[in-house]
């Protein structure tokens, strides 16, 4: 348990890179957002989808972090599942503190009609009828997916090196461009996204069962990587 906490401190004592970078580039693209709002004058509400620069922040840094402090860690004699049970929880901490923020931030911005320029930044579509425990939940999921992502394609990393990774990432593009075809092709867009609007609940369990598989998948190949 001492070297699971070491762990946690490890990861906690670089905030800059876990936790202050994504936020730095979030609050900047939202300054850049409010100034250009207030240049415009809109008159109806509208989403910038500024948001996703903290999803994609946490994806890398998921990522990053894996490839920096894995082999540190091994050679302070760290067990692979003391680093990983580490590593995880400090994810859980970060990001309960990224999702708590980023709730509060979007009941302000719904109590100030969109910083008075009726710009949505911190609300995502569909959400706007959540009370901010329902906007904590929605954030935390997401956030922690995009981490253990970052983590598991890390891992894969780690795992089958350079090659392994180029190859898992060209037959992921090949899938997801393949479905994407199919789906524009019989034109299901649109019903897919309005599935998913009436079973959100769903929606949501889908990713935490997808975050509990990149974990599971992470360890496995954590427990047989070189360093």
């Amino acid at each position: 348990m001492n070297r699971v906490s070491a762990i946690i401190k490890m990861h906690l004592r670089d905030k800059w890179i876990s936790f202050f970078l994504p936020w730095a580039i979030l609050l900047s693209s939202f300054l850049i957002n409010v100034f250009i709002s207030y240049l415009i004058h809109n008159q109806q509400s509208f989403y910038t989808g500024g948001l996703s620069s903290i999803f994609i922040s946490i994806t890398i840094i998921g990522a990053v972090t894996m490839a920096h402090t894995f082999p540190f860690a091994l050679g302070m004699s760290v067990r692979r599942t003391d680093y990983f049970l580490g590593t995880s929880l400090a994810a859980i901490l970060i990001n309960v503190v990224s999702a708590l923020l980023l709730s509060l931030l979007s009941v302000v911005e719904n109590a100030t009609d969109g910083w008075g320029v009726k710009m949505h930044f911190f609300n995502l579509p569909l959400l706007d009828t959540f009370n901010v425990l329902g906007h904590f939940v929605v954030y935390f999921v997401l956030l922690m997916h995009q981490h253990f992502l970052g983590f598991a394609i890390s891992s894969i990393h780690r795992r089958f090196g350079l090659v392994g990774l180029f190859t898992f990432l060209a037959a992921a593009l090949i899938v997801i461009s393949s479905l994407a075809l199919l789906l524009t092709h019989y034109k299901l867009w649109v019903g897919i996204a309005l599935w998913f609007v009436g079973h959100f609940a769903l929606f949501l369990g889908c990713l935490a069962l997808a975050i509990i598989l990149y974990a599971l998948v992470s360890y496995a190949l954590l427990r047989r990587a070189t360093v």
